[in-house]
């Protein structure tokens, strides 16, 4: 029996943030991340621009079956990890995703239902943090979803 796939999970989400304000990357970050825009030109602190990287989970098979053994579920995870030059992008990135992601339910999924994406139980992203290795430093903060699938 085939469970709901995982890849097809990972693209709807990073569908749904995609084609907005906000730079999305799926797994990793390709090329280089653009930079703010001051007055038509780059900003001269060499700060990017607020984006987001989906980095989709595996998952885990729900033990749960139904009597005629015809459906599996899926407790799936994605973690949505949103930076930016200045703390105040990041928290703008964070709001956004939060909107775009929170409770909404994958549709057109092939021989899925899908609940609604929540974080996990007692999941707190914690401060922004800072990654010094990089110059000018960048802020990110981690957010985290979960949903359950069943065929």
């Amino acid at each position: 029996m085939s469970g709901p796939s995982r890849r097809e999970l990972a693209r709807k989400v990073y569908d749904r943030l995609r084609g907005s304000w906000l730079t999305v990357y799926f797994g990793e970050i390709h090329g280089t991340v653009p930079t703010l825009i001051t007055g038509g030109k780059p900003d001269p602190s060499g700060r990017v621009r607020s984006y987001a990287v989906v980095y989709p989970g595996a998952g885990t098979p729900n033990g749960d079956v139904d009597l005629g053994d015809s459906s599996a579920d899926l407790d799936w995870s994605v973690q949505v990890t949103v930076a930016a030059g200045f703390t105040d992008d990041v928290l703008d990135a964070a709001d956004f995703v939060h909107d775009r992601l929170h409770r909404w339910r994958p549709t057109g999924l092939t021989g899925v239902h899908a609940d609604g994406l929540i974080p996990p139980p007692g999941f707190d992203p914690g401060p922004v943090r800072v990654d010094r290795d990089l110059k000018p430093h960048r802020f990110w903060l981690p957010l985290q979803y979960r949903l359950t699938a069943t065929t």
